[in-house]
């Protein structure tokens, strides 16, 4: 039976490298800061924007991750990430080109003015990463699969490090394109680590794969990443909202978003950690075990999305002074930040039993209900409220709050009854 420890000890260093993200992106943000509002909201956009590609990739992960934990073949487990990562980078491609040829009418969908220029400036900079990007989730699929997420850590907090000194180099220069650019190299430098370790240590090398077994693996990428593609166009489609409100709340909203990001890859980091224990426990058809598997994650994330609600809290102005350097958008952030503490609580669990849904056989189901919520509820109702009601930033987010929390709600509830029924 899996006990506190172990569940802490496999999750922490894969949830504490996607928390690595958040640092990238704070930084980022930091590096820009200074640039203004302007600059601060094309960030923003950009990062939406490229969502989209990276959220339609993300179920190389789960897809790879499934077929290394279920075998303890070198060869099995080589044609998977062999697989995976040709799809990676064929699925990456065209977003590539799309993002590089149309960036300016991309970035035009969310902002107008100045901010246009600048989030078209970054997305054609980085745009090129998305392959890299796409490739190095099989690989990250991997390590997670074959329990080894100290390595994966170790490979993330790398990128992160030559992330940060490309920024502290790049962007006092170029500015915006600089920090792109920087976050390009390291994306791609990270890949070749991973590719290097993982044939250093694994024995990995690139195998002939099976027809049959890339189809089965595009039935869990595809149906991974329809979630995640809701997700991404949610996302956009709030960036947009929020893009017609002012470029101050756009502005506020790029901060506010990143700072939540500890909190979901927190969650997404245990609901993928803990997701290997729990493939090996379905397989056995051991419901009891699944779910204490499950509650075990669940209590752990819950007393650290807490912990970092309150830190927001104590400390949200000095976090608000350190990221925004006018009083306008230092007032307006500071409702947002009392509702930023309720949403990393509800993230951590929420994407925590979203992953739980993916490794059970639940795709489907989870991904009726974050649609049914987002598009059928939220993003009408956010619409009326901002293009009819005049409704704030801070409304709008109390809005987006509400509809996680249901999200969260559903979702626990159908975990809770297939698991009956596994």
């Amino acid at each position: 039976m899996s006990t506190h420890r172990k569940v802490f000890e496999n999750a922490w260093p894969y949830s504490l490298s996607m928390a690595t993200g958040f640092i990238v992106q704070a930084v980022d943000s930091t590096m820009v800061a200074p640039m203004g509002s302007a600059a601060l909201a094309a960030l923003g956009v950009a990062g939406a924007a490229s969502f989209i590609p990276n959220s339609f990739t993300m179920g190389l992960i789960t897809s790879v991750q499934k077929r290394v934990a279920a075998s303890e073949n070198i060869e099995d487990r080589s044609r998977a990430l062999t697989a995976n990562m040709i799809l990676g980078m064929i699925l990456a491609l065209p977003f590539s080109a799309l993002f590089f040829i149309f960036a300016k009418q991309i970035a035009g969908f969310y902002t107008r003015g100045e901010a246009v220029e600048l989030a078209a400036d970054f997305i054609r900079f980085f745009c090129p990463s998305f392959i890299f990007s796409s490739m190095s989730q099989a690989v990250n699929g991997y390590w997670i699969g074959a329990l080894k997420s100290k390595t994966r850590l170790s490979i993330t907090v790398a990128v992160t490090v030559m992330n940060v000194l490309g920024n502290l180099v790049l962007a006092p220069r170029y500015g915006l394109p600089g920090v792109a650019v920087s976050s390009a190299i390291a994306i791609t430098g990270g890949f070749g680590l991973n590719i290097y370790l993982t044939m250093r240590f694994e024995g990995f090398r690139f195998r002939v794969f099976r027809i049959s077994e890339v189809l089965e693996d595009l039935k869990v990428v595809f149906g991974v990443s329809l979630h995640q593609m809701s997700l991404a166009l949610t996302l956009n489609a709030a960036v947009a909202l929020v893009g017609l409100i002012g470029v101050e709340a756009l502005a506020v909203a790029n901060v506010v978003g990143t700072l939540s990001l500890p909190a979901l890859y927190l969650g997404i980091g245990y609901g993928v950690a803990t997701g290997s224990f729990l493939i090996k426990a379905l397989a056995k058809n051991d419901r009891q075990v699944a779910r204490h598997i499950a509650m075990l994650a669940f209590k752990q994330v819950a007393a650290i999305s807490v912990a970092l609600a309150f830190a927001i809290l104590i400390f949200s102005a000095p976090i608000r002074h350190w990221f925004f350097k006018d009083p306008v958008t230092f007032d307006l952030a500071r409702t947002p930040f009392v509702l930023l503490a309720l949403l990393v609580v509800i993230d951590g669990v929420g994407c925590a039993i979203q992953r739980f849904h993916f490794v059970s056989d639940g795709l489907r189901q989870s991904f009726t209900i974050m649609t049914a919520v987002q598009w059928g509820l939220f993003i009408p109702l956010a619409f009326a409220a901002v293009k009819f009601g005049g409704i704030s930033y801070p409304g709008y987010l109390t809005l987006h709050v509400g509809q996680r929390l249901l999200i969260g709600l559903l979702l626990y509830w159908a975990w809770r009854r297939r698991l009956e029924r596994v």
